[in-house]
């Protein structure tokens, strides 16, 4: 050993069948070391690879190793490992061991990480399920941060942030924290305020904790693992029954939903709900609820539809009414709730519902004078009213949502939308004024058209994303308004305009967004309006070749809206090959296409196009002669056809 260097081992365990994982840290490792050098620190890693044959047990020899380590990784996958002789495998008697060394304060910390299980293999055998159940109960135990991956690229982001953590911990952090004092006296009455504990007592360490998370949130790219770190030692300084636990929970859950780890974060706002979900202390029950929402977010990003539908409806019955009088916060964190319910059973397409949801949040959100508003509970105000237009507008009610929407806009004038501040309120007027359009178009009302152009023109420059996407959907309905009106010739053009802007706003900005699903079935909808224009328009070639292109860029998309265009775009192709073009092979390909995109999830296509579909298939068997494959197929009837 090079003289003044300090070397620090880290033991990789796991059972096999993950030998490229285990290389891909021992890589990092390797890496991380030479950067490190620099600075006297070299990492070497070890494992089982690295013990040579002797006599005895082999076991014990790989333990030795570990005694000398500073930091230890476990990984699991689908296989527990054999039997050592004395416990189940060698990896948990490793884990055993390392356990031993944390308690008595040799290692200080290590990693546990799984990676992602199929769901098809989580009852096909007995090293699944011990895997399984091993790790239901650490989760239990909440002593570790347990974290997953499914891609080697995952587990390299997750190595390099583990060592950064480790290495940011050990040698800058430590000593601040065994010598740090208070010195910040506004950030610790505020502090003081938040969890209802007298300044005075709080633990300097706790408070150093809480700043040091406060300042990686301020950062430009914020180190979320060490925010979890830290957030876990306030957790350990503090006192289970009081706020600062929960406190440091919140924070806790924070930042597991940052680095992706969801089970983590909502095992930690369960933890905060079984706390304080039947207290009736406010600000209890406002952590309480800040968790519920945190857990929603997560439920919701995953598609646990009913899970989120189900979670919000038991809130909402055990909602602490008896404590809005005395909460402002608890009204606004209501009215919340009352929107996301709204918007959920909208998405269900329980419009009904959904617009019994929009009025008690404007009930709700009616008890807190507007002078008392924040960001929060401005959205929620404008966007209850909003909402509730646009259910109104699909229940038919479209005087009474024009109603709403011109009231809107007297109180959203272009002054005050900007004065409303930043983020989702600053697309307050465009908004208003896309739905009422809306709103006019379905009924028959032309002057739509003009509130469309309104917004073309006086929006498109908008910097604001939110602003800009009311403008792609301003686009996309005065295409439908075009075709409605058989203007084709204007169809294209807007079209045209549309996507000559939209590329200009993507060099310009380079914002992300301009690619991403929210504004697809936009998008789409421009596509597939301006190849139905050219096929009116007798430009049977041009129409073919855009409706192409359309499955070539979507036909993989997993949103509804794109998923139903495309099935009608097929439907239109399989006709033009087969009567226009007299294709029969053409025809039959593209059903293929259409029967391999939606067998699986033909409930979201329309009755009639598979219809007329199933139509296709039979004529085209006729035309080839084959009436048996025809009969074959007519026999299974156009609803049926897809499972078979």
């Amino acid at each position: 050993m090079i003289e003044g260097i300090r070397l620090f081992r880290i033991f990789i365990a796991s059972p096999s069948g993950l030998e490229g994982e285990r290389q891909i840290i021992r890589n990092i490792i390797k890496d991380r070391s030479s950067i490190l050098l620099k600075e006297k620190i070299m990492l070497e890693s070890v494992g089982w690879e690295d013990v040579p044959p002797n006599n005895g047990r082999p076991q014990e020899i790989i333990n030795e190793y570990i005694d000398n380590c500073d930091y230890a990784i476990f990984l699991w996958h689908d296989r527990w490992g054999s039997s050592t002789g004395k416990y189940s495998s060698g990896t948990e008697e490793e884990f055993l061991k390392i356990k031993e060394l944390h308690n008595n304060g040799k290692i200080k910390r290590f990693s546990i990480i799984f990676k992602k299980i199929d769901d098809d293999l989580k009852n096909s055998n007995e090293d699944v399920i011990k895997i399984l159940d091993f790790k239901k109960e650490l989760m239990k135990e909440q002593l570790y941060l347990l974290q997953n991956f499914s891609t080697k690229e995952d587990l390299e982001y997750l190595i390099k942030g583990i060592l950064e953590n480790w290495f940011y911990i050990n040698k800058e952090i430590e000593e601040k924290f065994l010598q740090y004092k208070i010195d910040d006296q506004e950030f610790l009455r505020e502090l003081a305020e938040e969890i209802d504990h007298n300044a005075g007592n709080i633990d300097p360490k706790f408070f150093f904790c809480i700043e040091e998370i406060k300042a990686i949130y301020k950062e430009d790219n914020p180190d979320y693992n060490a925010a979890i770190v830290f957030a876990k030692t306030a957790k350990r300084l503090a006192a289970e029954e009081d706020l600062e636990y929960v406190y440091s929970l919140n924070l806790l859950a924070s930042a597991q939903f940052d680095v992706k780890d969801f089970d983590g974060a909502i095992q930690t706002c369960d933890e905060i709900s079984q706390m304080f979900g039947n207290s009736k202390e406010i600000k209890k029950q406002i952590y309480h609820l800040r968790a519920t929402l945190k857990k929603l977010m997560i439920l919701s990003m995953q598609g646990r539809i009913d899970e989120y539908l189900e979670l919000l409806s038991k809130t909402l019955d055990d909602f602490p009414n008896n404590l809005l009088d005395s909460s402002e916060e608890l009204i606004k964190i209501k009215t919340d709730f009352f929107n996301r319910k709204g918007r959920i059973l909208a998405h269900l397409e329980n419009i009904p519902d959904a617009k019994k949801e929009f009025e008690n949040a404007i009930d709700c959100i009616s008890k807190l004078p507007k002078d008392r508003d924040d960001n929060l509970s401005q959205y929620n105000r404008f966007s209850s009213h909003l909402d509730l237009g646009l259910a109104l507008s699909d229940l038919g009610y479209y005087n009474e949502a024009d109603s709403i929407y011109e009231e809107m806009l007297q109180d959203y004038t272009k002054e005050n939308t900007t004065e409303i501040g930043n983020g989702l309120m600053s697309q307050a007027r465009p908004s208003i004024l896309y739905n009422k359009a809306l709103n006019l178009f379905r009924n028959k009302n032309d002057t739509s058209l003009d509130i469309i152009n309104n917004i073309i023109e006086n929006y498109s420059n908008s910097d604001d994303i939110f602003t800009y996407l009311k403008v792609v959907s301003a686009y996309s309905l005065k295409g439908s308004f075009l075709t409605e009106k058989e203007k084709f010739l204007e169809v294209i053009e807007n079209s045209k305009a549309f996507f000559k802007m939209h590329e200009n706003k993507k060099d310009n900005t380079r914002n992300a967004t301009l690619d991403l699903d929210v504004i697809e079935k936009d998008i789409v909808n421009l596509y597939a309006m301006e190849a139905d224009a050219l096929y009116n328009l007798d430009r049977k070639k041009e129409s073919k070749e855009k409706k192409l292109l359309i499955l070539e860029k979507f036909k993989k998309s997993d949103i509804k809206s794109t998923k139903l265009i495309i099935a009608n775009l097929y439907s239109a192709l399989i006709y033009s090959s087969l009567y226009e073009e007299k294709d029969i092979d053409g025809a039959l390909n593209f059903i293929s296409e259409f029967e391999q995109s939606f067998c699986r999830i033909k409930n979201i296509v329309e009755t009639e196009t598979v219809f007329n579909i199933f139509q296709y298939k039979v004529n085209c068997f006729f035309q080839k002669g084959d009436r048996e494959e025809a009969m074959k197929i007519y026999k299974y009837g156009p609803l049926n056809y897809l499972n078979n």
